[in-house]
């Protein structure tokens, strides 16, 4: 078994499985998971990661890429809305600028 030693968790010696989860690394691959929705491919590598750092079995690990699967489509459908609002307020902005012009 290989450890490693973190003189930020006290010297200690950690396996990959604590210094892994200690790392954040694992919230920052479900955030880019969430803000980019994933492919096959992309989820193949999570879910190797979940069967090593959690305890549950393949069932918990699909349900919990699935739920991750449905955040990106919320959070891609969120940014669409987000970008026609955008949208409609530089018409509306340029609308009022011409109005403007034409009314000087």
């Amino acid at each position: 078994m290989v450890l490693y030693h973190d003189l930020d968790h006290g010297g200690e010696p950690l396996n990959f499985h604590d210094v892994f989860l200690h790392s954040k690394a694992l919230e920052a691959i479900i955030l880019s998971m969430i803000l980019e929705a994933p492919n096959e491919e992309d989820v193949a590598l999570p879910t190797e990661i979940f069967g090593i750092c959690l305890m549950e079995g393949k069932e918990v690990h699909s349900a919990i890429v699935s739920k991750i699967r449905d955040l990106a489509k919320m959070f891609s459908s969120y940014q669409d809305e987000i970008l026609m609002k955008r949208g409609r307020v530089a018409s509306i902005c340029s609308n009022c600028n011409n109005w403007a012009e034409n009314e000087c």
